[in-house]
């Protein structure tokens, strides 16, 4: 079963958390750049950085950005069930501390 949303697809997202800034490292591409809460989900902040990476949905329901996350903690701003443990959803996830994931 595959289950889509559009872009406006109304979403409940927890606020972005305040504070700290961390690296996050997309390892396929070896690129290792500072997030700061100002930049969004980790599928905005890779795209603003050039990054190019799979997502429909944008709402954290297709999983098409799912990235494993190699290194450290992340935070994710919606109640999945869909997220596997060791996962990022892309859109809906956001650095808990300095990263390293699988993209």
């Amino acid at each position: 079963m595959d289950s889509f949303a559009t872009p406006d697809s109304p979403v409940e997202m927890r606020k972005i958390p305040d504070g700290d800034s961390f690296k996050v490292t997309f390892a396929r591409s070896g690129v290792s750049v500072t997030w700061q809460p100002t930049d969004g989900t980790l599928l905005s902040f890779a795209e603003a950085k050039g990054l190019v990476l799979p997502a429909h949905c944008r709402a954290g329901i297709c999983q098409t950005c799912e990235c494993a996350v190699l290194d450290g903690k992340i935070i994710q701003l919606i109640d999945s069930c869909r997220a596997k443990t060791g996962y990022a959803l892309m859109c809906a996830s956001v650095p808990g501390s300095d990263i390293s994931i699988d993209c």
